[in-house]
């Protein structure tokens, strides 16, 4: 539900300013279709920071801050280089001699940081940091990460000034050398040598031991619940360890046929609740052509672009508004890193982890685009000696939770908070023992499950719409477009790239004209594939193509993203 600004002036005399500059920036980073209460703005001696839309879980004193649900070593969560907690959460914390900020296992919640000789400031928005600078720098590394990814890639922000504090970490700044420092906790996989029997036992006890440190008020929480097993673990433990079980409020979203559709993600969820006696929501999700502007302003306002994943937002977060609206406090989500699909090639451990390059596809490659470099971090790359499963789960933990998964997260927190479980350290570090084979499709994972989980089967298909079937609109391109022409482009991109993507958006536009949300001959077919034969056709593809709309909406947000941080680098000099 809240995100956090937090700034240490280094002449107290000046942090008054930043007071009143926080009162007028945090109004603007919340959409339009909620009335938050106002941001709780604390100042004291050369610190100054902000909650926005404050939450009961929030912890606070008057130099110190943690968002998120958290457990473990927290009796000093307040004092730097002391108490470092577990569970979902950042922290931001200052005393006489040092400000701390600290990231948790998977960093699923983005800190980012700045620094120069007059102030330090730490934020999860991008856009508040813009504004308390009162400049944007842009950061043309993040448009190949965005064209091929989908992401803003690897610890890049939209301003290149900006760092992204990694995983299970923390910066300190020293205040009387003025200084940084980084302390990095990296993790490694290393297999543990005991029986399978006895690796599923010792992951069972981890579970239940994570789990008893969480204490959900369901009058508060609720659970988002789909027809996978990861939601399915959540729900077990839950059931067993809280009094309050059948309180438990469960809720699912998507398309509105597709909970009468047996083996849907939504169909499942409803029949798991169903045999637990739990109240069930199902949300209506479709995207609402008559106020596409609504849709796509609030997913940049609320995710600031660094993410092009708009399946489940295709309402306008009407959803998110109505738990808010509720009273909601939380959501509990099947966040995890047990592992991923087998994956046989480097190109393929890397997409499967969300970490696709230009050069993965036929169509973002072209020598006239003259198109920033695409820079793969040394640390990210596959070390000597390291299988190719390892690799893939490495870059699950250290890209995908922390850039996708975090960013996703973004998303929600403006309306909600929201917990991870699966992803705290204990579990984590349990997983870093694992062999390849037990982490390949969760295999280890699931059997702790099925064992102690309902005689209810898995889903095999989603719920929500796929991002190209969104795109099947003239009314969405014609949006895409002229979002793209307002912003003048061509002075941060190459010519030769937009002059490419407005190329396709003219051939979308023929393509579409008259046929508004009407699915073409090929995509009805493709919609008939079973999943499993889809699957086997992926195998014999050449180099893939990134869909034109996809293009589309990906440089649209690059455009857009620009614009809205240079109107933020203006707010500083308003009165």
């Amino acid at each position: 539900m809240s995100k956090a600004i937090f700034v240490y002036s280094r002449d107290q005399q000046k942090a008054s300013q930043y007071t009143e500059l926080l009162k007028r920036i945090c109004p603007t980073l919340m959409p339009d279709n909620i009335q938050p209460p106002p941001a709780r703005i604390v100042e004291s001696g050369h610190v100054v920071y902000a909650v926005i839309n404050p939450a009961s879980s929030n912890q606070c004193t008057d130099q110190a801050v943690c968002l998120g649900l958290t457990f473990g070593d927290t009796e000093e969560w307040f004092k730097p280089l002391h108490g470092y907690p577990d569970g979902a959460f950042c922290l931001f914390r200052a005393d006489d001699n040092r400000v701390e900020i600290v990231s948790d296992v998977v960093g699923s919640r983005t800190i980012w940081y700045f620094k120069n000789e007059e102030v330090f400031i730490a934020s999860n928005s991008q856009r508040a940091m813009v504004a308390l600078l009162g400049n944007f720098e842009f950061n043309d590394a993040v448009i190949p990460w965005i064209m091929a990814s989908g992401t803003t890639g690897p610890g890049l922000s939209w301003d290149k000034r900006f760092r992204m504090l990694e995983i299970n970490s923390s910066v300190v700044l020293d205040i009387h050398q003025w200084a940084l420092s980084e302390k990095n906790n990296p993790l490694k996989f290393e297999h543990e040598n005991i029986s399978e029997e006895e690796q599923e036992k010792r992951l069972a006890e981890t579970l239940e031991e994570t789990f008893r440190q969480f204490h959900f008020d369901f009058n508060k929480w609720v659970l988002p619940l789909s027809g996978g097993v990861d939601s399915r673990a959540i729900l077990y433990f839950l059931d067993k360890l809280n009094p309050q079980f059948k309180k438990l409020r469960t809720i699912t979203w998507g398309l509105p046929d597709a909970i009468h559709r047996k083996g849907n993600d939504a169909f499942i969820a409803k029949k798991l609740a169903d045999h637990l006696g739990l109240s069930h929501e199902y949300y209506h999700l479709e995207a609402d052509i008559q106020h596409v502007d609504d849709i796509f302003r609030r997913f940049l306002i609320c995710g600031e672009g660094r993410v092009d994943a708009i399946s489940g937002y295709t309402d306008g977060f009407a959803l998110w508004k109505d738990l808010f609206a509720h009273n909601v406090e939380g959501i509990i989500r099947g966040e995890q890193t047990f592992g991923g699909r087998m994956v046989t090639t480097e190109s393929d451990a890397r997409i499967a982890s969300g970490i696709s390059l230009c050069s993965d596809y036929s169509n973002l490659v072209h020598p006239e685009w003259d198109l920033p470099e695409q820079v793969f971090p040394a640390h990210l790359q596959r070390r000597p000696n390291e299988s190719l499963i390892t690799w893939r789960d490495r870059l699950i933990i250290a890209y995908r939770a922390p850039i996708l998964k975090a960013a996703l997260n973004d998303l929600k927190l403006n309306y909600v908070e929201v917990a991870t479980p699966l992803i705290s350290k204990g579990i984590v570090d349990r997983i870093l023992t694992m062999t390849d084979e037990q982490r390949i499709s969760k295999s280890l994972f699931k059997k702790v499950i099925r064992k102690m989980s309902y005689p209810v089967e898995l889903a095999t298909e989603v719920a929500i719409e796929t991002p190209n079937e969104i795109f099947n609109s003239a009314t969405i391109i014609q949006h895409f477009k002229q979002g793209i022409q307002q912003t003048h482009p061509e002075a941060f991109l190459p010519a030769p790239f937009v002059n490419a993507v407005m190329q396709t958006i003219q051939q979308l536009e023929r393509k579409l004209s008259g046929s508004e949300k009407k699915l073409s001959l090929k995509a009805r077919i493709k919609k008939m594939i079973p999943l499993h034969f889809k699957k086997k056709l992926v195998k014999l593809k050449p180099k893939p193509a990134v869909h034109p709309a996809r293009m589309a909406f990906r440089t649209y947000i690059i455009c857009s993203m620009h614009q809205m941080l240079s109107q933020d680098a203006k707010l500083k000099d308003k009165n």
